[in-house]
């Protein structure tokens, strides 16, 4: 079967320059049980890839170096500070560039062997441009398969 068969086709937008507070309402709301969007530049490329799991990380470094310092147990709110910092920061400063992408003729076989060696539950699918035109899941993969 191939990703143009079961691959979504509505999701919301994400730019580079949106806030990524902006990001984390979008993916709540416009893609459930999604863990991550495809960035897109104005003319649709695909230029990124942020994940709940990039945010969280953004915030992370900093609270564990307060682990490790002379306080051994720092404020809980000094990890939401620092996520409340991130969520104002433009979606470009956590985006990952080296983006793993299909294409809508690509294999379901190929596409879900993708997935599992890369560890990846969202690909990005592009056309022959490298414009965006739709998501492959993980629960996309298999509800195509069934």
């Amino acid at each position: 079967m191939k990703v143009s068969q079961f691959m979504a086709r509505q999701f919301p937008v994400v730019r580079e320059e949106m806030p990524v507070r902006e990001f984390v309402r979008a993916l709540c709301e416009g893609a459930p049980g999604t863990s991550g969007l495809p960035v897109v530049d104005p003319e649709g490329h695909v230029v990124g890839f942020l994940s709940e799991r990039d945010v969280l990380e953004a915030a992370l470094p900093d609270y564990l170096d307060l682990l490790q310092s002379e306080s051994i147990w720092p404020e809980v709110e000094q990890f939401s500070l620092k996520l409340k910092e991130v969520a104002e920061e433009p979606v470009r400063s956590y985006m990952r560039t080296d983006v793993v992408k299909v294409t809508e003729e690509e294999d379901d076989l190929y596409v879900a062997e993708l997935m599992i060696r890369k560890g990846l539950k969202v690909l990005p699918v592009v056309d022959a441009e490298g414009k965006l035109v739709g998501l492959v899941r993980q629960v996309d993969l298999l509800k195509g398969m069934l």
